[in-house]
């Protein structure tokens, strides 16, 4: 397996999630190339997870799969399963190290290509919530950059839809965004498919940034969405006007 065949592999298990998210053994990760590894998790495309509540227990043949019991001893902490299929066998002792799991996510990736690409987003919902905004992409035209993962991963913008793998490549220690790509399909829309995100999906999408800013304690939070979107503070505070947002709904941050 190569750098760019796990990162494809990622990406593959990424769209078939229900959820958008997925979760990898640290046993299956030791198999994949060892810079690979170092690189999604530099990146954030993996992030350590808690330990896995279940495992494949080799106490026979059967490998049936069981849940976990973590007991915590002076000493340190020791994993088992119980066995309930023979009675020739009982506790199984589990190495710890089999439970550690790392876990990817399309908010992380959609993270990672807004911060690469210098833009912000939010996650949006849809019919199964498997949409994610990236953000607006600029240039001689604008479009907004959503990461679809309804089948596989896909970025919509300006009525294109491009594989995510053949966007984001994975060379050396680095992973790639190729801008460029992205900056000829917001040049070039196709058309009927809209250069601009809907004033409402805007509205939303600032009215989240502005309370997730807020919630941080971020006093000038309409001043830094109006720096991110290019425009005012006034442009945003009648954004939120519309939005129907207000700070007095929500909890004050502790440096308020």
């Amino acid at each position: 397996m190569t750098g760019q065949e796990a990162l494809e592999t990622l990406l593959a298990r990424l769209g078939a999630a229900p959820d958008g998210v997925v979760f990898i053994p640290a046993e299956e990760l030791a198999r994949w190339p060892r810079s690979a590894v170092s690189v999604l998790k530099e990146a954030g495309l993996l992030s350590l997870a808690s330990p896995a509540a279940s495992v494949a227990c080799d106490g026979c043949e059967r490998a049936c799969t069981m849940p976990v019991e973590i007991i915590d001893y002076s000493f340190g902490a020791a994993a088992f399963v119980h066995c309930d299929k023979r009675d020739d066998i009982g506790r199984v002792k589990v190495h710890l190290s089999r439970l550690e799991r790392w876990q990817a996510s399309c908010r992380a990736t959609a993270d990672f290509l807004a911060g690469s690409t210098h833009l912000r987003g939010q996650p949006l919902n849809s019919a199964h919530g498997k949409l994610w905004s990236v953000g607006m992409l600029r240039d001689k035209r604008s479009a907004h950059v959503e990461l679809d993962a309804e089948n596989a991963l896909t970025l919509k913008l300006a009525g294109h839809e491009v594989p995510l793998a053949e966007v984001l490549r994975l060379k050396g220690k680095a992973l790639i965004v190729d801008k460029q790509r992205l900056v000829e399909c917001v040049n070039n829309p196709v058309a009927g498919g809209g250069t601009r995100e809907s004033a409402t999906a805007r509205r939303q999408r600032i009215a989240a940034r502005c309370r997730e800013l807020f919630e941080q304690g971020h006093r000038n939070f309409r001043a830094i969405v109006a720096k991110e979107d290019g425009c005012s503070p006034e442009t945003i505070k009648d954004i939120l006007r519309k939005a129907g947002f207000s700070t007095r709904s929500l909890p004050r941050p502790k440096n308020f």
